[in-house]
């Protein structure tokens, strides 16, 4: 019976932190659209992907601490493991920027969903999860309900999508569930996964600082520039929602799976057009509707097939990761 608590528990844990996620996500693309001018950005992207780097481990350090737990940083031939993750984060983290400098909040979220697909092809092959019939079925009507929602969408900022905000879109798409299921098989199968979830992120996030200082450097107008030149407010809050997702997107990669998460991200997406509406004045079109609600069904369809495996696969997972931590 206690096993039954424990997993309920667990599985409201899980189920919270996937809630928090969905909102910082959709929060997330709106801060980096409002903090964008007409002529671009204002501060140095780079560097505020390198900022957001830095906090998140001195935050794992203070967390790690804070449990009592010891520190016990290395860098040997384990560790640099997380230098591949850290590299492809650091890319695609740069990237978005990119994107979202050619399309608008929504078109993004929608576009960026396709990491779905690459993300269960990946599931398969690299963590050795079997996908069912229906739930391939349902990856490939996300694909369709991504594709019906491709349509030219002009926000109140005048920033109209384009032929390369899609490109980049869909690199990004590529990378992140790349570097996803990079950092869940170090978590949970290599020789690093008996470490602490927030020893971990120290790991990931020190070569994070390592990867993205190097690509700050290698800007044409690192001499020229300040650091924080152009910073406002509105970058501030930019930065802390890249730390802050960051960190959440570690717990649920460490006590469920990155199918869990890139749903999480599926669901950001009608949020982010709620808020878009709200707060922007952006005007959804008809086939946004209806390639949402293309991706809503085929929401329904996979984790009406996932649900039971969660219960009895990922939840004991959970309860290891716990006990670890």
């Amino acid at each position: 019976m206690s096993g039954v608590v424990d997993r309920v528990r667990e599985a409201g844990k899980t189920g919270f932190w996937v809630i928090v996620l969905t909102f910082l996500l959709s929060g997330q693309s709106l801060l980096i659209s409002h903090s964008k001018s007409l002529d671009g950005y204002k501060y140095n992207t780079t560097s505020a992907v390198l900022l957001a780097e830095i906090i998140k481990f001195f935050l794992a350090i203070f967390l790690l601490r804070w449990e009592g737990l010891e520190l016990n940083f290395r860098v040997n031939k384990d560790t640099l493991l997380y230098s591949i993750p850290a590299i492809i984060y650091s890319l695609q983290n740069n990237l978005v920027f990119v994107a979202l400098s050619h399309m608008d909040p929504t078109t993004y979220q929608i576009l960026v969903n396709l990491k779905i697909l690459t993300t269960g092809v990946l599931f398969r092959i690299v963590m050795g999860k079997e996908l069912s019939s229906l739930q391939w079925s349902a990856l490939f009507l996300l694909a369709v309900g991504c594709a019906v929602s491709q349509t030219p969408c002009e926000t109140s900022s005048g920033v109209q999508t384009s032929f390369i905000g899609v490109i980049v879109c869909i690199i990004v798409s590529c990378m992140s569930p790349a570097a996803g299921i990079a950092t869940e098989w170090i978590m949970k199968k290599s020789t690093l996964k008996k470490d602490p979830l927030h020893s971990q992120n120290m790991h990931l996030y020190f070569f994070g600082i390592i990867s993205n200082f190097i690509a700050y450097v290698d800007e044409p107008n690192f001499m020229t520039s300040s650091f924080f030149e152009g910073y406002t407010l509105s970058t501030g809050l930019v930065v802390l929602s890249y730390a802050f997702t960051g960190l959440t997107v570690s717990l649920i990669m460490k006590y469920a799976d990155n199918m869990v998460k890139i749903y999480s991200v599926a669901v950001s997406m009608a949020l982010t057009l709620v808020l878009s509406v709200l707060f922007m004045g952006q005007q959804p079109t008809s086939q946004m509707f209806f390639g949402i609600s293309i991706i809503t069904v085929s929401i329904l369809m996979y984790f009406n097939v996932v649900t039971p495996e969660i219960s009895q696969k990922t939840l004991p997972t959970t309860q290891e990761g716990t006990k670890n931590t």
